[in-house]
């Protein structure tokens, strides 16, 4: 896929493990103050909270991302990364193993109590999201002193256009994120509790798939059950 040219300052492209760093501290520094975060850093200071996130936001980008869904970042012709993206492409699952490292990490930086937040808060997430195949959108963040830049704009266009005809799923920790999401086609589906024991909602939002174009060769009758 070619890289998407939103304006001369940047494009989006796909990450590589060589960008896993860089983005991953965009994406701690965007979200130290989340609410989402917030069930594992709260009390933290927006530094330690995104030193504390920096670690756990690489393994799962190289272990899990990178492999099995796609990181788009919004980079500078420098190489300068101004926002990422972190979805997760249809019918795919965290592999345990993967899961085992974010439990070590998480044990490491935030102590042992946070691993079962976090496996409580994504088995529950994971129940919520629909049925049907769709692309996952974990995780969206812009760098510090870009917002109003238009990157996150650029960032999910790129993916619902790469998406296609597949819905997609996201869970919105801010009223401003859901307005975001909703003035690119997401319609709400309700909130819920990040967990059972915190008030600090998420939002479930999804995409409809783009319709499927039509065969010029089939032709113009209609499917309909009944006479």
């Amino acid at each position: 896929m070619c890289p998407h040219n939103p304006s001369p300052d940047f494009s989006i492209r796909t990450a590589s493990q060589q960008d896993v760093p860089a983005a991953a501290e965009v994406l701690a520094g965007a979200f130290a103050q989340d609410p989402s975060a917030q069930v594992f850093v709260a009390g933290r200071s927006s530094s330690s909270a995104a030193q504390a996130l920096r670690p756990l936001l690489e393994e799962v980008i190289t272990h899990h991302y990178l492999r099995r869904g796609s990181v788009d970042v919004a980079s500078t012709p420098t190489g300068k990364i101004l926002g990422v993206a972190l979805w997760q492409a249809p019918r795919q699952r965290m592999s345990l193993p993967t899961l085992a490292r974010l439990g070590l990490v998480l044990v490491r930086h935030m102590g042992i109590g946070a691993v079962w937040r976090y496996l409580r808060n994504e088995a529950r997430n994971a129940g919520l999201h629909p049925k049907f195949a769709h692309w996952y959108l974990f995780m969206i963040g812009v760098a510090e002193g870009t917002q109003g830049l238009g990157v996150g704009g650029a960032l999910l266009r790129h993916g619902t256009e790469r998406a296609g005809e597949t819905a997609c799923y996201l869970e919105a920790s801010t009223p401003d994120s859901a307005a975001l999401y909703a003035r690119h086609g997401f319609v709400p589906m309700g909130a819920t509790n990040v967990t059972a024991n915190t008030a600090i909602p998420e939002y479930g939002m999804w995409r409809p798939g783009a319709m499927p174009q039509r065969d010029a060769s089939a032709g113009t009758g209609t499917s309909a059950s009944g006479d």
